[in-house]
């Protein structure tokens, strides 16, 4: 069967849609022919197209938050967001978080006074316009507060950490090819503070962080708790530090933990 009028290839179909935006859908291309007109639909891109033209738009989320007390840098929740919002709406993806279980567990400060620890379960889907769905599975946060934001902090903190699993987000935690290296006036880390895996002498560091903290438990057992205890270690290393274990912080930061701890039990002895 001929036709009056000749139907575009895939390449002029291709070319005619290749500037459209990754979530916007394609306007149907009608091709007459003597029966009647057909209506060909170009193909939408899938939810995982989607999530890759997110992660792929940014570059590196960069640390603009700082913990006035330890002094260390942090990408803030707000940071994640905005960098994700237009992105977000431009690829038609929708996200939802769900708590699937939360603890909260009385304690006390290091100076003896009344806090909440909050250890939470969150579960991050992502949707997108055509309805389908990823579940990204779970994430765990703690935090402790000594008023009522204990889960508020933990629930932030469940959030971030999702986002930047779930579209691989670069955090700028490769200290080696850090901008700030490069700014006037900065301080390049060290090779000890860059060491990523930490070597034997941190096993004996930590053994001896124990120690101290043991013989303070007989004179200060709150403050001492605060390591000692599992859970209370891991809030405070999150809070304080943006780690959850001893042997993620950095020589520098080992180092500070382990003379302020030395330097409370000196006052006893």
């Amino acid at each position: 069967m001929t036709s009056d009028h000749e139907e575009p290839s895939s390449g002029d179909l291709k070319r005619q849609f290749q500037n459209e935006g990754p979530a916007e859908t394609p306007p149907p291309v009608f091709v007459a022919g003597k029966i009647g007109t057909a209506v060909i639909h170009p193909p939408v891109m899938s939810l995982y197209e989607r999530i890759g033209n997110v992660t792929a738009a940014i570059e590196r989320l960069k640390k603009e938050g700082v913990n006035q007390g330890q002094g260390y840098k942090f990408v803030k929740i707000e940071d994640v967001v905005d960098a994700l919002r237009p992105l977000l709406a431009r690829n038609g993806l929708f996200l939802q978080w769900d708590t699937v279980g939360y603890e909260l567990i009385e304690t006390k400060t290091s100076k003896g006074y009344p806090a909440w620890l909050c250890k939470l379960v969150t579960r991050l889907t992502i949707y997108d316009d055509y309805g389908a769905m990823l579940d990204c599975g779970q994430t765990f946060a703690m935090a402790i507060d000594s008023g009522d934001k204990a889960v508020t902090k933990a629930e932030t903190s469940a959030r971030k950490y999702s986002l930047i699993k779930a579209f691989n987000l670069s955090t700028g935690d490769d200290l080696e090819n850090d901008d700030d290296d490069k700014k006037p006036g900065t301080k390049k880390a060290s090779a000890k503070q860059q060491r990523l895996v930490p070597g034997p002498e941190r096993k004996v560091g930590i053994a001896r962080l124990m120690v101290t903290l043991n013989k303070l438990k007989k004179y200060d057992p709150e403050r001492a708790d605060k390591l000692l205890d599992d859970d209370s270690r891991h809030a405070f290393l999150d809070e304080n530090f943006g780690v959850r274990s001893l042997n993620d912080l950095s020589d520098e930061q080992f180092h500070d933990l382990l003379t302020t701890v030395e330097k409370a039990l000196g006052k006893y002895d």
